[in-house]
Formats: structure tokens, sequence, C-alpha cells
């Protein structure tokens, strides 16, 4: 039975690293886990003369030299391009090519006026030129309704004061 857990085993691994370069988790993915379980149970259990001890070792080090043939595959895999092409790494950008990343700019609104169209305390929602802006306002509460004047724009942060 030595013979056959091996051959549970390893035949499972190559089920798993299959897997890993089909998409989706079907049958290479599932039969690998149960054949590589099989094999490690029917090795674990078969061998050792009976000792549970030394059952429990070889489990151990069956599941470590596992780990270890994982991680060196997984290691080479990626240092010669194998996982690039492979479903799971993206291969054009989420961003697309036509958007801005950048902030607006509002350099543009210095000294031009507008209505307040909430009370800013101190920041609230301005309009001016028919558009809607967040602002500060630079020292006072200002009510609803009143005309206010651009005097400082600091990146997207737009400071005003009562005309």
């Amino acid at each position: 039975m030595n013979v056959a857990s091996a051959i549970c085993f390893f035949v499972g691994l190559i089920f798993i690293i299959v897997e890993v370069f089909t998409p989706g988790f079907g049958f290479f993915g599932i039969s690998g886990i149960i054949l590589s379980i099989i094999g490690i149970v029917l090795r674990a259990t078969q061998g050792g003369n009976g000792n549970p001890v030394i059952q429990a070792l070889l489990l151990l080090l069956i599941l470590l030299i596992a780990c270890v043939i994982a991680f060196v595959f997984m290691a080479v895999s990626s240092k010669k391009g194998w996982l690039s092409r492979t479903p799971f790494v993206m291969k054009e950008s989420a961003v697309s090519t036509g958007v801005s990343e950048g902030t607006a700019d509002y350099s543009g609104l210095l000294d031009k006026t507008g209505k307040t169209l909430c009370a800013l305390r101190p920041s609230g929602i301005v309009e001016i030129d028919g558009k809607k802006y967040d602002v500060v306002a630079e020292n006072e509460f200002i009510d609803a309704d009143t005309e206010v004047k651009v005097i400082k724009v600091e990146g997207v942060r737009v400071v005003v004061t009562k005309k």
C-alpha cells in the first residue's frame, strides 16, 4: 500500500498544479485535493510499523515536503513568468486610459463671486457661474443666499469671504 499512497499523493499534487493554470475551480482542483488527502492518510496509517509517533512524524514530513514543493514551484513559476500567463493575473490596468487621476484645478475661481446655497459654518456649498463648489468661509459664518467672493485657492480647498 505504500506505493498506492505515494501514487495518490503525487497524482493529487500534479492535479493541483494543473488547476493553478486552468481557470475556475473544477475537476483538477477537487480531484487533486481528494487524492492528496487519500495519499497522506494511506501513508500515515500504513507506515511506521504501527507506532503512532512514527506515523504522526511521517504525516508531518509528508506535509512539509508538499509545502516545500508547492513553494518552490510557485517561486520558479513566478520568476519565469508562468503565472503572468494564467487567468489569475490581470493583463490590463483597471483604470481606463482616458481617465485623469489628478485633482481638479480650481485656480480659475480666484476673485470670482457667487452665492451661498446653504449657510457656511464654516464650510458649505456655493454656486459660481452655474456650478456648485464645496468651499470654506475664511473667518466667519456666512448665511445662505449671501454673495461671496473667492479670496484663496489651495489645491481643492476654496476659501471665500462676504462680498
